[in-house]
């Protein structure tokens, strides 16, 4: 469980990861809203959320000091989102995942 900042939500995330393969972040509590005809930025088809580039993580780096503060930063973003309809974080769009 994370809370982004002390006035976010409660959010559950679940970090799945296979030796070779990139980390996955879903969100499985609550669920994800999008704003009215938009499609919900920066996520895999999936549902896995879409938290660095390419070159940004290896598999020598913590997940614990990799990805958790990374799906903060990414929650605290979405809930600017919710409100303002601005993403504030990378506006590039997710690579499809290997």
């Amino acid at each position: 469980m994370i809370q982004p900042t002390p006035l976010s939500r409660t959010y559950t995330v679940r970090i799945t990861y296979a030796t070779g393969g990139p980390p996955r972040v879903l969100v499985v509590r609550p669920t994800l809203d999008s704003r009215p005809g938009e499609p919900l930025p920066h996520v895999y088809r999936e549902g896995s959320l879409c938290l660095y580039q390419d070159d940004e993580w290896l598999p020598n780096m913590f997940i614990a000091d990799t990805m958790l503060p990374w799906a903060c930063e990414w929650l605290a973003h979405y809930e600017l989102w919710m409100a303002t309809g601005h993403w504030g974080g990378n506006r590039e769009p997710p690579a499809p995942p290997d």
